[in-house]
């Protein structure tokens, strides 16, 4: 027999929450986000630094694109001609 995802849930809060307060849990919580403040390559993520990446993404794949397309017409005409 298996719990339902609901009472699975219910059991590992309740285990959770007899282990650690609700007060030493923000504590943990605050200190992982001064941590992650702290680490020196953590990028923005803000929707402006989002489009900023998809711009760079979109403007490698391209030029490594235009690489490919190059490299075909170099090559002449495919050997897998409508076959």
């Amino acid at each position: 027999m298996t719990a339902e995802p609901s009472d699975l849930k219910a059991r590992d809060e309740a285990k959770r929450d007899g282990r650690i307060s609700p007060a030493e849990r923000w504590r943990q919580y605050q200190d992982l986000v001064a941590w992650m403040a702290r680490q020196p390559n953590a990028p923005p993520c803000t929707p402006a630094a989002c489009k900023a990446e998809e711009r760079r993404k979109l403007a490698e794949l391209a030029a490594w694109q235009a690489a490919q397309g190059a490299k075909a017409s170099e090559s002449g005409p495919s050997t897998l001609a409508d076959g």
